[in-house]
């Protein structure tokens, strides 16, 4: 990271897998940045994070640990597919680091957002009666 222009921090995810629970495939593509997931497996060897290799395109189960630590890098043009399975109880903690650029990003498509919402709720008002 460049430290002369320190990166956003923002909470990304609190989760509790319930035994038998999972997240299915997902890339969180829209919001690039690093990820950083910290989890509590209750019994290790009953859950996993599984990804799809973004260059090689194999799937990887990385089974869990008590305690794991998971940096990920989360890219527009590189999507990393990823999904989470527990046979225990799991808990995961996430953050998001943004840098300037993706802030930048993620302000235009906001500004996009609002644009469209606010066509949208126009045109569901009734125009005022005179």
């Amino acid at each position: 990271f460049d430290v002369s222009r320190p990166p956003q921090i923002m909470n990304s995810g609190h989760l509790w897998y319930p035994k038998g629970s999972h997240m299915g495939w997902h890339t969180n593509g829209l919001a690039p940045g690093w990820r950083i997931f910290i989890n509590y497996a209750e019994e290790p060897g009953k859950s996993f994070f599984r990804y799809r290799d973004p260059a090689t395109g194999e799937i990887i189960t990385a089974w869990d640990k008590q305690w794991n630590l998971r940096v990920l890098r989360i890219t527009r043009r590189n999507p990393l597919w990823h999904c989470v399975y527990a046979d225990t109880n799991r808990f995961s903690l996430g953050w998001m680091v943004i840098s300037e650029q993706a802030q930048a990003g993620l302000a235009g498509f906001a500004k996009r957002i609002q644009k469209k919402v606010s066509r949208a709720v126009a045109h569901l008002t009734p125009a005022p009666s005179s």
